[in-house]
């Protein structure tokens, strides 16, 4: 049943409102951020980043988990499989993936990604699985809301897990406020944790301009690659002390925050993985 315009994005606000608020326990944490709850900070990467250390020689402290684009659209990321070899030489390092979402037959694009990331029923490793939603311009083609609720729903019918959504804000308040979905779609979406964007302002202290509440986020990328300029040193996200890269990988790399212990993000994170054979 197709939902009236004006309730989709308040439909969709509510679903995610009704997600358990989460307790940050006391712990060890990576950054203390002042009036912000402290908690842990992570990189995420794709084929972009070039000149990157091995991934299992990043500090455990400073990199608890680690992000990797698996696919994009029908095409796998070109260094995916090596770095997560990699990756599985630091016990002490939690994998994931993410699936840069297109308007691309959703069938292929979920069996893209699942065989870009090795998933196996019996694989020996796990990867944690992320949908990416936002624009990838005219070529490629952008996927819809119900495409993604259903590239969602498929996923977690195949592995038995629902994948943590990444989208930026604004782009999620058009999507929301311009597509038809139906109330099926939005049920769906809601079991999906979200990873939101915001490099200019912390969406708990400043409301983003021009989007709606957006609340509660589970994880924040702060920071992108470094052609934006919100990575300015006049960025106010620069007064919370948030690290814009990590000693001995790079001075500036896409970071993300979670209100919590290293091992809370693991065991958050765990959750959304799935099995693999690398």
């Amino acid at each position: 049943m197709v939902i009236n315009q004006k309730d989709r994005s308040l439909a969709m606000l509510n679903a995610l409102l009704m997600k358990q608020t989460r307790i940050v326990l006391p712990g060890v944490v990576v950054a203390c951020l002042g009036v912000v709850s402290c908690g842990t900070t992570f990189p995420n990467f794709s084929a972009w980043d070039e000149d990157l250390p091995p991934i299992h020689e990043f500090p455990p402290s400073k990199a608890p988990v680690v992000i990797h684009r698996g696919s994009i659209g029908l095409d796998t990321d070109s260094r995916y499989e090596a770095r997560a070899r990699e990756a599985r030489l630091n016990p002490e390092m939690l994998w994931g993936a993410y699936h840069l979402c297109t308007g691309d037959g959703i069938h292929s694009q979920l069996n893209t990604f699942l065989k870009s990331i090795g998933y196996a029923k019996d694989g020996a490793y796990r990867t944690v699985v992320v949908l990416d939603l936002e624009s990838c311009g005219p070529r490629r083609g952008d996927i819809t809301i119900p495409d993604l609720a259903s590239l969602a729903r498929m996923l977690h019918e195949r592995t038995g897990v629902y994948p943590i959504i990444y989208v930026n804000p604004y782009q999620a308040n058009r999507r929301l406020r311009t597509e038809e979905h139906s109330r099926r779609d939005i049920a769906t979406l809601s079991q999906c944790p979200l990873w939101t964007s915001s490099w200019t302002y912390h969406p708990r202290t400043k409301k983003i301009p021009g989007v709606p509440a957006w609340d509660p986020w589970d994880l924040w990328q702060y920071a992108g690659d470094a052609g934006e300029e919100g990575f300015r040193s006049s960025n106010p996200l620069y007064r919370f002390k948030y690290p814009r890269g990590i000693r001995g990988v790079g001075d500036k790399l896409e970071m993300n925050f979670y209100p919590g212990s290293a091992q809370e993000l693991r065991t958050f994170l765990g959750q959304h993985s799935v099995p693999v054979k690398f």
